[in-house]
């Protein structure tokens, strides 16, 4: 019996590819004279769900060296 082919697992988003992704998102709860809605259903796609995972596991990776992180980012500006 032949191997199933191997599932192919996207790139990760950049940076820039998850902000876009989050604010597609959040557009869709804002009301057309720009306030944010108490209640809004918001439909998303399986690519959507995926991307959104896939973000979850790459900040809770994150999460783990925030502190070293911030000192980075501060040394950075120094």
């Amino acid at each position: 019996m032949p191997d199933a082919p191997a599932a192919q697992v996207p790139a990760p988003l950049s940076i820039k590819q998850q902000a876009d992704l989050l604010d597609g998102i959040l557009t869709k709860t804002v009301m057309h004279n720009g306030t944010v809605a108490s209640f809004t259903a918001v439909n998303v796609t399986a690519d959507e769900v995926n991307q959104l995972t896939q973000l979850v596991n790459r900040l809770y990776i994150l999460a783990r060296f925030e502190e070293k992180i911030r000192e980075l980012v501060k040394w950075g500006r120094v």
